[in-house]
């Protein structure tokens, strides 16, 4: 009797594990409308999109990985940056979650006008801590959520960082489950190394700000 009662235990267990997703996966995408300033005035706002991917699990001590791809493509200012983000998940409850990592940020094909019209490549990589945290709101399908890339660790030829802040709406669908997020986002690039004479007075960043609205799918 006690070896049934044993086996029922583990496999009341390790049913109620596997109801549990081992993984999980989720795409998305973003419109930043942000208004941009590099050595200029500070332009209407633009259309800055990006796509996101992120890979959840449940190996122990292996960090979850994400992406994120941003593309800035104006007359004075333009770069590819593509981000990843090997994080842990520090808190994970019904109505609060809070990840915790590091993000090496890479910087291609990048363009800058300085002052004096010349314009200046840049390619470089920057590496960051990264926080993640979301709050429930009671009793509604809604989630405040914030995101902090900040503190520079990799070339002092480039420091970045990026700031987001919005509220999630989460539509449960027989796929999996979408959400619906807007929010303000707020970034800056230093540009330290673009061979500018010393007798330019230039801001050499880049600084983009504004709302965005954007839509991913977990599955």
């Amino acid at each position: 009797m006690k070896i049934l009662g044993c086996c029922l235990l583990f496999f009341t267990a390790f049913s109620l594990h596997a109801a549990e997703p081992f993984y999980s996966a989720q795409v998305g995408t973003q419109v930043w409308l942000g208004e941009i300033r590099g050595s200029g005035e500070r332009s209407d706002p633009s259309n800055v999109p990006s796509l996101s991917f992120a890979f959840e699990h449940g190996f122990p001590l292996l960090p979850n990985l994400s992406l994120r791809y941003t593309n800035l493509a104006e007359r004075d200012l333009a770069y590819d940056a593509l981000s990843y983000t090997l994080y842990y998940r520090l808190i994970e409850k019904p109505f609060i979650g809070l990840d915790t990592g590091i993000t090496l940020s890479r910087f291609r094909n990048g363009e800058y006008l300085g002052v004096d019209d010349r314009t200046y490549e840049f390619d470089d990589n920057s590496v960051s801590f990264y926080t993640y945290g979301e709050i429930g709101l009671p009793y509604l399908p809604l989630m405040l959520f914030g995101q902090v890339n900040a503190s520079n660790y990799g070339s002092r030829a480039l420091e970045y960082q990026d700031l987001s802040l919005g509220l999630k709406w989460l539509v449960p669908i027989q796929a999996g489950d979408l959400s619906l997020h807007t929010g303000y986002r707020n970034s800056h690039l230093e540009l330290n190394e673009l061979s500018l004479r010393e007798t330019v007075n230039d801001p050499q960043t880049i600084k983009i700000s504004g709302w965005f609205v954007g839509v991913a799918m977990t599955f």
